[in-house]
This record gives C-alpha cells, structure tokens and sequence, in this order.
C-alpha cells in the first residue's frame, strides 16, 4: 500500500472542511473526517516530549516521599507481563487486592506495539494508514500549513461586517 501524504490534521486539509459544511456536502465532510487520524498522539497539541526529569523534581520528589510516576508507554515486555499477572491477581483474588497492588506499582497505560509480527495479514491490512506507516518503519513528518492571522482577522472582521448590515 502506498501512503503518501497522511492526513493528521485538519489544517491540512484547509478550508475544504468548511466549505462541505457551507455547501451541504455531508458526504465529503464524512469522508475527509474519516481520513484524519485517530490517535490523538499524532496531533501536535498531544505530542510527547521525553526530557529527562529536572534534578529539582526528582530532589523534591524524595523530600516529600511522592512515588514514581506512572509510566505511559512502555514496549518492554516485563511490564506486559506485569500487567498479565495483574489480570490474574484481579480475577484470582479481587479487585481489591489487584487494586492495592496496583497502587504500589502502577501498571503502563499503553503498550506501544512497534512490530508488524505475528498479526495476520487481514488484521494488517485493516490498520489505518498512520500506523502501518508507523509499523513499517517509516517516518512521516505532517506539516502544518502556515497560517497568516492577518488574513484571518480580516476575514473575521467581513463576517462580523455581513452580519450587522443583515
């Protein structure tokens, strides 16, 4: 399957959003909706950055006895096997107990799969295209038109202007 050009955000696609929506065109709007990406860690508001903790927050952190934080992504298969055995623990022996252990060392939110083994071709053929992209191996850079306020302002201001001589 050939990408190209991935859809991530709507500035992307410019104005044609609104017009479809000035138009009528639910369709096209359904469409170009569809083809935006769904992981929100794609856009750039969302985007992870992994500086290393300040040695402040970490020196705080034991003053005050703060645990580690939870850790959000991990691709290590320990921590997939530590949340198994949480399953277990909860389906064993409550979810109280599942619970507390939790408590004492929080599991990963999301296991970041990274590898293209062991899925079957029809499962790979039905990911989006931002994560085969992603799986694959390829890197994909999503550019953001630039956006001149001037002009957006100006077009502001025409509108407010229509409404008030209607």
């Amino acid at each position: 399957m050939q990408t190209g050009n991935i859809l991530v955000s709507e500035l992307q696609l410019d104005q044609r959003l609104n017009r479809c929506v000035s138009e009528g065109n639910k369709s096209e709007f359904d469409l170009l909706l569809s083809m935006l990406s769904t992981d929100v860690r794609d856009q750039d508001q969302f985007s992870i950055i992994n500086d290393p903790e300040s040695e402040e927050a970490v020196s705080l952190r034991d003053k005050f006895g703060v645990p580690q934080p939870q850790p959000l992504i991990s691709r290590e298969s320990t921590q997939q096997d530590y949340s198994i055995s949480l399953a277990n623990l909860a389906r064993e022996d409550g979810l109280v107990s599942a619970r507390l252990q939790h408590c004492l060392r929080p599991e990963v939110m999301h296991f970041d799969v990274d590898r293209i083994e062991g899925f079957s071709d029809d499962i790979a053929d039905n990911l989006s295209p931002i994560v085969q992209a992603r799986l694959s191996g390829k890197e994909f850079i999503h550019t953001n038109p630039s956006i001149n306020f001037d002009d957006v302002i100006a077009a502001q201001k025409d509108y407010e202007a229509q409404l008030f001589v209607a």
